[in-house]
């Protein structure tokens, strides 16, 4: 079964084989890095299959200011 929750610090380490593995002709990890800032307004949700992480997935919170909105848009997704 798997499991779906938000992404913790002692995840990274697993993201970033994720990530390495998933797109290994591009370089995402400091994008990736600069969006899990504990400053940044982010939502970070991984996928647990028999202990190991298989999905990541960012929604990061931006202004639309025109509109007067706020918007969440999908980031980078392994």
């Amino acid at each position: 079964m798997t499991e779906i929750r938000r992404s913790l610090g002692i995840d990274h380490t697993q993201l970033d084989d994720l990530y390495r593995n998933a797109f290994h002709e591009e370089d995402l990890l400091p994008l990736v890095h600069s969006l899990l800032d504990p400053n940044q307004s982010v939502y970070s949700y991984i996928a647990i299959e028999e202990g190991a992480l298989t999905g990541h997935v960012l929604f990061t919170e931006c202004n639309v200011e025109r509109a007067g909105q706020r918007v969440s848009l999908l980031g980078p997704l392994a």
